[in-house]
């Protein structure tokens, strides 16, 4: 590719997902309610060159990867009579998350200009991160006996998001060469219960959560 201006490759992904789950029970001896919600979310966003000749003014390659999870799951259970209520909810989440922007093999790009080359691969931005919110509750209420509340919050979160150059590309540019990897995540887990009951009352809440970032900008070509 021969190009007298500047070279852009540019790949986006902006995703916005909401996930809700609710339950509810009334009795009047045993009153029973879960809520489970269960999401597994795989982006791959990339902007590259392989086995290509390209030459112009100047060579942009972005990655951007814009995308919020709010995922929330309650559970509900009132029992008026004598007897127990019991209410529970799970969160399970897997987000694997891949963005490069990168000249990769077979790369020849040894005639950019003094537009220089610029290689930018972002999973959210500063002051615009990605958003992961997530909640889980659960409430048991027993107006003559007992109430129980469980909630769990579990999460594993995995960003991989490179700029490079990299082995077998041969690049030259007249101007400034630039290799920026960013990362930017906010997370928000909570798990939230209430056991109430005029005999007894028990609750318990457990969140877990494992977010692993690789974030890299490297050169390995020449």
């Amino acid at each position: 590719m021969n190009a007298t201006g500047d070279i852009n490759l540019n790949a986006w992904d902006n995703s916005f997902a909401v996930a809700v789950g609710v339950a509810g029970s009334l009795g009047q001896t045993v009153a029973l309610a879960g809520a489970y919600s269960q999401n597994n979310f795989i982006k791959q966003v990339e902007a590259f060159t392989a086995n290509t000749t390209v030459s112009g003014a100047g060579l942009n390659l972005t990655a951007n990867d814009k995308g919020d999870l709010f995922d929330i799951s309650a559970g509900g259970g009132v029992n008026t009579e004598s007897g127990v209520a019991i209410a529970g909810s799970v969160n399970n989440n897997t987000i694997n998350n891949t963005t490069k922007a990168y000249l990769g093999y077979g790369t020849t790009a040894t005639g950019i200009g003094d537009g220089g080359i610029t290689l930018s691969a972002n999973e959210g931005f500063e002051g615009d991160s990605n958003k992961i919110v997530t909640a889980a509750g659960g409430f048991g209420i027993g107006l003559d006996g007992g109430g129980i509340g469980a909630g769990i919050d579990l999460g594993n979160y995995t960003n991989t998001v490179t700029a490079s150059i990299d082995s077998g590309a041969n690049v030259g540019t007249a101007g400034n060469t630039f290799i920026t990897a960013n990362t930017n995540i906010f997370m928000l887990p909570l798990a939230v219960t209430l056991g109430a009951g005029s005999s007894f009352g028990a609750a318990g809440s457990f969140a877990y959560e494992q977010l692993t970032n690789h974030t890299t900008g490297d050169v390995n070509g020449t």
